[in-house]
């Protein structure tokens, strides 16, 4: 049943668009740092707020990409995003004569030829099983709260786990929290939150990243020694049991319906 098929949360499309524009923004980012305006020449000098007018730059971005309902004009918008800055990064350094301007003219233009061609490549044929494994479950009446807010444990998590590592790196900032803290921030934005983003598509992928968080989590408690990192490794393979759940009950729904029309 096509009515079966749901539609990302608002929450999804925005960490979706996280995703998509981290190369644009890190490209933006980069420009700024190898070409910045003279009063910000040293980089011991520039203030603060450029950091988190950086960060603001990319929620921006992402929540532009969160109003465009298609996923796939999201993911091509991103990828034309990116090929633009890549070029625009090329022309800045051969126009600049910048050390080894022209291999890098040459291989950001090469990086954003790819992803040009890439964008339009991206299309329903590539997600058409997904569509058809979709079609097949059964429309089921709306959850209670607390089912929803289950489905979201793998956000809930991500998001959770950030802030204590940015409170111990950036409040509490004294060493061993400051240190673990950085790492901390690092695990749950590289792991648990592609963990999250791809939950609805590929759980088991999900789910190992999860399990990688969770080690992580459990290395950093028993070198820094604060108890949080053990129930952040707890929370991240509890993150992965979800998931795999998750994943086989769907099995279990599609697998009728699968030897019905078998």
């Amino acid at each position: 049943m096509a009515g079966a098929i749901r539609d990302a949360t608002p929450a999804e499309r925005f960490f979706l668009g996280l995703h998509a524009s981290v190369p644009a923004a890190l490209l933006v980012i980069s420009l700024v740092q190898l070409f910045p305006p003279a009063q910000l020449v040293s980089p011991s000098l520039r203030p603060a707020w450029l950091s988190w007018a950086a960060i603001g730059l990319w929620g921006v971005l992402s929540l532009l990409l969160a109003f465009i309902h298609p996923r796939l004009l999201l993911w091509r918008l991103a990828l034309a995003a990116t090929a633009v800055m890549l070029l625009a990064a090329a022309w800045a350094g051969a126009a600049l004569h910048a050390a080894l301007s022209v291999s890098f003219a040459l291989s950001l233009g090469l990086l954003g030829a790819a992803c040009t061609a890439l964008a339009p490549a991206i299309g329903p044929h590539q997600v058409r099983q997904h569509q058809q494994r979709a079609d097949r479950r059964v429309q089921t009446p709306a959850l209670p709260l607390w089912r929803r807010v289950w489905a979201g444990l793998p956000f809930w998590v991500a998001g959770g786990l950030f802030a204590e590592a940015f409170r111990l790196a950036h409040i509490v900032g004294t060493e061993p929290q400051r240190g673990s803290g950085m790492v901390g921030m690092l695990v749950s934005f590289f792991l648990l939150l592609p963990a999250a983003t791809l939950a609805p598509w590929m759980r088991r992928t999900a789910a190992v990243l999860a399990v990688a968080g969770a080690l992580v989590y459990a290395w950093l408690a028993s070198r820094s020694g604060l108890p949080q990192w053990w129930l952040a490794a707890g929370l991240s393979l509890m993150t992965a049991f979800q998931l795999l759940l998750r994943h086989a009950s769907e099995h279990r729904l599609v697998a009728p319906a699968g030897e019905d029309s078998a």
